[in-house]
């Protein structure tokens, strides 16, 4: 009985090393695919100010121009939690909380979003982040927040 006991044990730990190895690469290789992505405002609605905070729920057009799919179905495993938006000289814009956990996206080919949350706050660096925005808005930078095991990586 012992010994099933143990090996038992070592099969489990084993399992989830794999896994948790597995998850890793998933996460290496989707890496360069998000680095490549292009994502253009498709979209606002239900946009509001209060709070020092201006919030609305946005739809984003997401091109993957890689030959590589981006699909996957976690069951909640792997979440996108949040994309969190800069400018082109790396002031912070704002935040979105997609938290998704099935990414669908097609090699070549450009998606719509469902509304996503979308949070900006209204601090004295508003005005600088509007003008840079309205100059050059081509630049926006994006990083995505992704939690995979209970680790969370930014890509």
């Amino acid at each position: 009985m012992k010994n099933i006991i143990i090996i038992s044990s070592l099969i489990v730990a084993s399992a989830f090393f794999l896994s948790k190895e597995k998850v890793k690469n998933i996460i290496s290789n989707y890496e360069n695919v998000f680095k490549q992505l292009k994502i253009k405002l498709g979209g606002i609605r239900n946009l509001n100010i209060s709070n020092n905070k201006l919030s609305a729920r946005v739809i984003l057009h997401i091109t993957n121009p890689t030959t590589t799919s981006l699909g996957l179905d976690t069951n909640s495993y792997i979440t996108l939690k949040k994309l969190l938006f800069y400018t082109g000289t790396g002031k912070y814009i704002g935040e979105a909380l997609p938290n998704i956990s099935n990414i669908q996206l097609p090699a070549q080919q450009t998606i719509s979003t469902p509304e996503i949350p979308v949070i900006v706050p209204l601090n004295n660096d508003i005005f600088s982040i509007g003008l840079e925005l309205a100059s050059n808005s081509k630049n926006i930078q994006v990083k995505a927040v992704i939690e995979a095991l209970n680790q969370t990586y930014t890509i």
